[in-house]
């Protein structure tokens, strides 16, 4: 049976809307309040069913109203109480297929959970563990804090965050936070992964190079040599270290030493022997690129493959949203 068919049901519309009507929502662009919904249930129910069972269906149009907070505006969305008995009746069968899934530790938005619970069971916890440690996630403004300057990126993996959300926003927008990338030092290989796609992009091949020297520890090498994008060299540079990420073999970093060298960045190419030597020094030619760069005391710790992903979805599942973490020590009363 599909998620539709189960919805086709007066006993769920009429629970639905039960659970509706607690809210006492305003009314939509049809200007049904949820007293005149109520009076009329039989009737709208009905309606609603047979809609649901001829596939006939459509939800009404949107009322936008703007709500004001001081000097900052928001707009929300007022649907009517015919489509608000259907997204919640959708609810309701989603709960069931999801919410046995959910970790028991999580309490916000679940039926027959609440904050006291939640902060019950983190006492709990922390008795039984005796742990002096809890994570505060504080929901923060989204992208819009950056772009205004508001608030400050602190780290490469911040600015990841930040990207991820105005990646798809107006142009002026991703090209003030793209215009940060080089305040930050990126070590970790699945970040540069992840970020060069976009610059290739935005035809952003300065960006590309950067994610690359950055990544083999060349970035602060030769800053006095101004290196043209538009040079074929640096088509050659990119063609070459997208190939070294999969494999680093003598042939490839020999072609990135002679387009440093012609580029005139001696440096660059002289770092790039130094690596090639000790590639010799393996007796083989070819090796599976290693993870990155720099010696073990600048090494920051490995992310895996899916955890930019992973964790933009978790914590910036809506663009307009951002978690940041504060580790704050506690004495645990006995």
């Amino acid at each position: 049976m599909s998620l539709y068919t189960r919805i086709i049901d007066l006993q769920k519309l009429d629970a639905s809307l039960q659970k509706v009507l607690k809210n006492k929502p305003a009314p939509g662009a049809d200007g049904i309040t949820y007293d005149m919904f109520e009076a009329n249930k039989k009737e709208y129910l009905k309606q609603l069913y047979l809609e649901l069972q001829e596939h006939r269906y459509h939800p009404l149009p949107v009322k936008l109203v703007s709500l004001y907070k001081g000097e900052k505006e928001r707009t929300v969305a007022l649907y009517s109480m015919r489509d608000k008995v259907i997204q919640q009746s959708i609810a309701f069968e989603l709960q069931k297929i999801y919410e046995p899934m959910f970790s028991g530790g999580t309490y916000a938005y679940r039926n027959g959970r609440s904050a006291l619970q939640a902060i019950d069971h983190m006492e709990a916890q922390m008795r039984r563990y005796k742990s002096g440690w809890m994570v505060k996630m504080d929901i923060l403004e989204g992208w819009e804090q950056y772009y205004r300057e508001e608030r400050k990126i602190q780290s490469v993996l911040e600015y990841a965050v930040v990207l991820y959300m105005v990646r798809r926003k107006e142009p002026e927008v991703l090209q003030k936070i793209s215009g940060l990338r080089a305040s930050f030092q990126n070590t970790y290989r699945e970040l540069a992964e992840y970020m060069i796609p976009i610059w290739k992009e935005q035809e952003r091949i300065d960006f590309q190079l950067l994610e690359y020297e950055q990544l083999y520890g060349l970035d602060r090498l030769d800053q006095s040599c101004k290196i043209d994008p538009a040079s074929p060299f640096v088509q050659e540079l990119l063609a070459g270290y997208e190939k070294l990420m999969v494999f680093e073999e003598q042939e490839i970093l020999t072609e990135l030493i002679q387009d440093y060298t012609e580029l005139h960045c001696l440096n660059k190419a002289a770092r790039l022997m130094e690596r090639c030597q000790k590639l010799r020094d393996t007796g083989k030619d070819r090796l599976l690129s290693p993870a990155v760069q720099g010696s073990d005391e600048e090494r920051q710790p490995e992310l895996d493959g899916k955890a930019v992903h992973l964790f933009c979805e978790l914590f910036v599942g809506r663009e307009d949203t951002y978690a940041e973490e504060y580790m704050m020590q506690r004495r645990v009363v006995e």
